[in-house]
């Protein structure tokens, strides 16, 4: 298992590395000159080389490349912002938590409504809670976010009044952006379950557990949940991890100053190591969310740990023979 996890860290080194690179041609592509932006438009032409000149802009898309690897594999720094001129892992870190918490906040809205629901759909299949969980479920999966979100924020915000609309300072700002991201996977989510779940109860051992006399919840979360959080634990660590790199909209609609908003922002101002380092954070977390997915499928699961066992013992076999 130690094995199996440095293999998958040395794994990230090329992703990470591919990341940047595909980064870099992007950005070059991309209209807009930095410095430009930073001396402004009226500048005259032999600042804004000066500057190019200065941020390392004017050297081949390469040397800019292994310039910022070394920086990062050296000195673990993202570079400085073009705008503040302060270190962007600083930023990124202060801000890092932010767009945590509400993915987390939001994971936790996502597997409260998805996970019952899934599992009661598909317990009593084609009953009236299955029919109206599927057509809830299609719709949530339809539904934009970011309308949902200005929804909430119309109804519950201006027009009652309960909730903040804006911020992410306390318990009262959590509500209505962790249930904007958390309602729509959720539907991802339910629809998992159900499938899952409806694979499992139609299998022997659960006929097989209910003959002998199980109650139906033992049944139920004990047999079936059981076998089938598999797939639902894959669909929860992806959700995780779009959470963690795709709640930029949302962070946008409620004013949270979290790293989707950043990283936004310095798109529109040409902030490159800002944009740089955003992207490499975010692959970052999303392998690492996928490792302890992998790792959970084990403890979940005792076949799958039996296999890493059974590679074991045949290595050992082998050397013994």
């Amino acid at each position: 298992m130690v094995k199996y996890v440095l293999k998958r860290l040395l794994m990230m080194i090329p992703v990470v590395l591919a990341v940047i690179l595909l980064l870099y041609v992007l950005l070059t592509l991309a209209p807009g000159d930095p410095a430009r932006i930073i001396l402004g438009e009226d500048a005259a032409q032999e600042l804004v080389e000066a500057k190019r000149e200065e941020l390392g802009l004017n050297d081949p898309i390469l040397i800019q490349y292994g310039k910022y690897v070394a920086g990062i594999m050296t000195k673990g720094s993202f570079g400085n912002s073009y705008s503040t001129g302060k270190p962007v892992a600083d930023a990124l870190l202060e801000r890092f938590p932010t767009t945590l918490g509400l993915a987390v906040s939001g994971l936790l809205v996502m597997s409260l409504i998805g996970i019952p629901i899934g599992i009661i759909s598909a317990v009593r299949q084609y009953s009236w809670i299955d029919n109206i969980s599927v057509a809830v479920g299609m719709i949530g999966v339809s539904m934009p976010n970011f309308w949902l979100g200005l929804v909430l924020i119309m109804f519950f915000s201006l027009k009652l009044g309960w909730l903040p609309a804006s911020g992410f300072y306390g318990p009262a700002y959590w509500i209505l952006p962790a249930i904007t991201v958390g309602v729509n996977s959720a539907a991802t989510l339910m629809r998992t379950t159900r499938s899952s779940m409806l694979e499992c109860v139609r299998q022997d051992y659960i006929r097989t557990a209910r003959a002998k006399g199980q109650k139906e919840s033992v049944v139920v979360m004990h047999h079936a949940l059981r076998n089938a959080l598999i797939p639902i634990i894959t669909v929860l660590g992806m959700q995780f991890g779009i959470l963690l790199g795709g709640a930029v909209v949302i962070e946008s609609i409620f004013s949270i100053p979290g790293l989707g908003k950043y990283i936004v922002d310095s798109i529109q101002t040409r902030d490159y190591p800002v944009v740089l380092g955003g992207v490499v954070l975010m692959a970052i977390c999303f392998s690492l969310v996928n490792l302890a997915v992998d790792l959970l499928y084990t403890a979940v699961d005792p076949r799958i740990k039996t296999q890493f066992q059974g590679k074991k013992k045949r290595k050992r076999e082998v050397k013994t023979g």
